[in-house]
C-alpha cells in the first residue's frame, strides 16, 4: 500500500477494543486513532476483520441492540482513514503458507491478516492475540518474512515511532500541546 502517511494494520481484537472504547485497553489505542483523526495516519483492516467483527461484547453487556451495534460498527469503518483491503489470490497464497506446519502454522483468520500486511507492505500490525500466552501473533513479531520483518505488537499508545520522532520528542510535543 504505497502512502506517504504512516499506515499501521488492526487486527480483530484491537478493531472491537477499538469501536466499542474497551476500558484499559482503548486508552493504548486512542493515541493511534487521534493521529488518524487529524489525518496523520491510515488505519488498514483485512476484509476478514470485518467478518469477525459481528457484535460488540461491551455494548451487548450494557444493553445495546444488535442493531445499534451494527450501526455502531458500520459508522466507525465509514471513517476516511480506514482503508480494508479485500483477499485477492496473493493474499490467500500467502496466508495459505502461513498456516502451512513449514510457515507459521496460524489459523485461517489470522493468517489471512497476516498475509494482508505483509503483501501490502504495512510495517506493524496491532493485536492482543498471544498477550501473556506461550502462543498467539505476539509472538511472531518479526518472526515472519518480509521486507522488513513485519512488527506484531500490542498498541502502546506511542506514535513518535511511526513518525520518525523518539520517545522524548513525542514526550515534549505531548507537553507543549497541555
Amino acid at each position: 500500500m504505497a502512502s506517504d502517511k504512516p499506515v499501521i494494520m488492526l487486527d480483530s481484537c484491537v478493531l472491537i477494543d477499538t469501536i466499542q472504547k474497551t476500558p484499559g485497553r482503548y486508552c493504548f489505542i486512542e493515541p493511534y486513532v487521534k493521529e488518524a483523526e487529524a489525518g496523520k495516519l491510515f488505519i488498514v483492516l483485512s476484509v476478514v476483520s470485518l467478518a469477525e467483527v459481528c457484535y460488540l461484547k461491551e455494548r451487548h453487556k450494557e444493553g445495546v441492540s444488535m442493531d445499534d451495534q451494527i450501526r455502531e460498527i458500520e459508522e466507525w469503518l465509514d471513517r476516511e482513514y480506514i482503508r480494508t483491503i479485500n483477499v485477492d489470490r496473493r493474499i490467500a497464497r500467502r496466508a495459505a503458507r502461513l498456516r502451512s506446519p513449514d510457515g507459521s502454522n496460524l489459523k485461517t483468520p489470522d493468517a489471512i491478516v497476516v498475509a494482508t500486511a505483509l503483501v501490502a507492505g504495512v510495517p506493524k500490525l496491532f493485536t492482543f492475540d498471544g498477550a501473556g500466552r506461550r502462543s498467539g501473533l505476539l509472538q511472531l513479531d518479526q518472526k515472519i518474512e518480509g521486507s522488513p520483518p513485519l512488527r506484531i505488537a500490542s498498541p502502546d499508545g506511542n506514535v513518535g515511532p511511526l513518525f520518525g520522532r523518539s520517545d522524548e520528542e513525542t514526550a515534549s510535543e505531548e507537553e507543549g500541546q497541555a
